[in-house]
């Protein structure tokens, strides 16, 4: 039996009472089954749209084509569909036509994994036709009804079901995954951003590497990142990725260096290219970039001036995501401990990095006669020397500097 929250119940009664039949379905089912809390509970009726509307107060109409009304309840929103067959799949993304349907097989059968083809009601109890139950007994990842057919319908339904197995840690079953190499150029017709949120979940997953690591198997690496045709990986490489903390950043990056670890692949402008084709917002591409630039510099830092230099570069936050990165990737080695000693001393001492560290302004600059480009030759300047003696950051003894650069 499966405990449903009480708006959850009210809705399924409501349905009932008027004489149809609902039930909640896919992941909410999947992750109770598991001793998960359900992120979102789905709920799937014979009742047609205009009918669901008409039994509650506040609804929105989310997929009018698609049989989906929004309920909103106490604050939450439930997202309510007809039972439906899909007609054929001409884009590799959505039916050109779907068709409602009285039958709640016909619905779960059009669905993606028997993991998330399970129906549950409080009346019935658990429907599963596609031995779903089962397979979450048994970790497994496939497919309902014939593997090749769903993934000609949607293709990204090849990088969910690899998610699936990295989120949940469970195995593909040879017949999906056979489909999954036949059909994967049909990732080249799927958008970057409906490929970048399947990507996103499994970098955050509990093991990406599971995910990455079947996406290399596989060939999908290859059809998703094709300007790193010629990278050999290696298993080690891929699961240092586990050891990254969750951030989505950090773990990007570090798949991204991994990527475009070749001399004559500059990994900055290959990670900017790639990222922006899969229409990362600003920041993060700039973010990576700025990452993967710096990586390739961090074996030559070998003091605090030039460790100073770096995080003034790309700011205290990044440098020590930078870090992070490559402590995970040498394995704490020696040099990776060394830099972050350093970085730590740096911080510590509260010593001067940028320009906003310095205890001297612009405006003191202005007035000491400086204009337009020369102020910020004379700020990089003073930097350099506060980066070498953290003990000259103080006004008078900068004031003092300036009246020699000005005369130069």
């Amino acid at each position: 039996m499966i405990s449903l929250p009480e708006d959850v119940q009210y809705i399924l009664n409501i349905l009932e009472k008027n004489g149809h039949e609902a039930y909640v379905v896919g992941g909410c089912v999947r992750d109770t089954l598991l001793g998960k809390e359900p992120e979102d509970w789905d709920i799937t009726t014979d009742a047609v749209p205009k009918t669901v509307n008409s039994y509650f107060d506040k609804t929105i109409e989310v997929g009018r084509r698609f049989g989906t009304v929004k309920v909103l309840l106490n604050g939450h929103d439930y997202e309510i569909t007809t039972f439906r067959r899909d007609g054929k799949y001409s884009d590799s993304r959505r039916p050109d036509e779907v068709f409602f349907s009285s039958e709640i097989r016909d619905d779960l059968k059009r669905r993606d994994f028997t993991i998330n083809a399970m129906a549950y009601g409080p009346e019935t109890g658990l429907i599963d036709l596609f031995d779903g139950k089962k397979h979450l007994t048994q970790e497994k990842i496939m497919c309902v009804g014939d593997a090749d057919e769903r993934f000609q319908e949607d293709a990204l339904r090849i990088l969910r079901g690899i998610r699936f197995a990295s989120q949940l840690q469970f195995k593909v079953d040879q017949k999906t995954y056979s489909a999954m190499i036949a059909n994967r150029e049909r990732l080249r017709d799927i958008s970057g951003e409906r490929i970048q949120q399947e990507l996103n979940k499994i970098l955050l997953s509990i093991k990406p590497s599971l995910g990455i690591s079947l996406m290399d198997r596989t060939g999908i690496l290859t059809v998703l990142f094709p300007e790193c045709r010629r990278i050999t990986y290696k298993k080690d490489q891929i699961e240092r990725i586990d050891l990254l903390e969750p951030d989505l950043l950090l773990r990007l990056t570090g798949l991204l260096h991994i990527l475009t670890d070749e001399k004559d692949m500059p990994a900055a402008e290959t990670g900017r290219a790639i990222l922006k084709r899969l229409r990362y917002d600003r920041k993060t591409v700039i973010g990576a970039a700025s990452l993967l630039k710096a990586r390739a510099c961090l074996e030559g830092i070998g003091s605090s001036f030039e460790l100073k230099g770096l995080i003034k570069e790309i700011g205290k936050e990044d440098a020590l995501l930078l870090l992070k990165l490559y402590e995970v990737e040498t394995l704490k080695g020696i040099h990776a401990v060394f830099l972050k000693g350093l970085y730590e001393d740096i911080l510590s001492r509260a010593e001067p990095v940028d320009y906003k560290d310095l205890d001297i302004s612009g405006k003191d600059l202005i007035q000491a006669g400086f204009k337009g480009h020369d102020i910020k030759k004379a700020i990089e300047t003073l930097i350099r020397i506060v980066h070498k003696d953290p003990g000259k950051n103080k006004k008078e003894i900068l004031l003092e500097m300036i009246k020699n650069i000005r005369k130069r």
